[in-house]
């Protein structure tokens, strides 16, 4: 998860941020059944989740004021004021905690739409990987004067609801445009875990035991080998009950529904960015036949992997 910089944020500009949007709680987004939310913008107050939650579309978060808290492939992840979050939505993710007087910007959008936009191929499959958070500071080509970020997402949340079909192509363009320069910025960056020094892990009360991170991140490490359950919950020397009920308080999900959204997930990008055929995608997903693939890849996506594919990649 690279944390690079995205330029300064003034005062003045976060003020017309504010002042111009109207705030929108963000409260909406706790969806089960991965159902997609399209292109939508809110702005307003985050609220902390009570469990990971799912979706189809890439999702941009701007931190305009205050700081929040993450959990997301079983590492803990602090953002704060003019930090950019950026993550695929199947990827299990979870906002902890975030301040009282916190001011953010969403923006959700297709798949669909982001994937003929050729972008370089290191770039999207790290996109559909991992959670990528720019951290607000100098020295970042988009963060230049010429890039006014806080700006750039007033006008887009205005773009949004504008009758306009030129505004909103305008939209749609500067995002493309928008995807590029970050593109651009990883390549030439090179960046690595190496730049997570700077991020703090969570307080001991917002997980309240070490053991549930350390089995997260099992799974994250080794969902695609033949571990259960059981095996997890040995990595961590306790009994398969008491982890599945230490694990169920502190995540909201259960150990096997953990691992089969992190199997789900990594299906989910081959069938995007790969030819594999639908048996091979299962395999190289961690599942032991095509019978279960295709049963949880229909329970959590409500579809099945070939119509996923052609939905989300536009075949006709």
């Amino acid at each position: 998860m690279p944390r690079s910089i995205l330029g300064n944020i003034t005062n003045t500009v976060k003020s017309t941020v504010t002042s111009t949007v109207k705030p929108i709680t963000h409260h909406n987004l706790e969806i089960q059944n991965l159902e997609p939310l399209g292109f939508q913008m809110w702005s307003g107050q985050p609220q902390a989740m009570t469990q990971s939650h799912r979706h189809h579309d890439l999702e941009l978060n701007f931190i305009v004021r205050g700081t929040g808290r993450y959990v997301c492939q079983g590492q803990h992840i602090q953002v704060q004021e003019g930090d950019l979050v950026l993550l695929w939505g199947a990827i299990p993710h979870r906002l902890l905690e975030c301040h009282p007087d916190s001011s953010w910007i969403w923006l959700t959008l297709p798949l669909a739409e982001v994937l003929p936009w050729n972008l370089p191929v290191e770039f999207v499959q790290r996109l559909l990987g991992e959670m990528m958070v720019f951290s607000a500071g100098a020295g970042l080509g988009i963060g230049t004067p010429h890039l006014d970020l806080p700006g750039l997402f007033a006008r887009w949340l205005q773009d949004q609801h504008h009758h306009s079909s030129l505004n909103r192509a305008a939209l749609h363009l500067e995002l493309q445009a928008f995807f590029l320069r970050l593109a651009h910025h990883i390549s030439n960056s090179n960046l690595s875990n190496s730049n997570l020094s700077d991020v703090q892990p969570f307080e001991p009360q917002i997980i309240s035991n070490s053991k549930t991170l350390k089995m997260s991140q099992f799974i994250v490490n080794h969902y695609l080998e033949a571990i259960t359950p059981r095996i997890i919950a040995h990595q961590v020397n306790l009994s398969l009950s008491y982890a599945a009920t230490l694990f169920k308080a502190n995540l909201g999900l259960t150990l096997g529904e953990y691992l089969c959204t992190q199997r789900i997930a990594h299906a989910q990008r081959l069938l995007l960015t790969s030819e594999l055929s639908i048996l091979d995608v299962a395999l190289e997903s961690g599942f032991g036949s095509i019978s279960q693939f295709y049963h949880s890849f229909q329970s959590i996506c409500k579809q099945s992997p070939l119509q996923y594919r052609k939905r989300f990649r536009n075949i006709e």
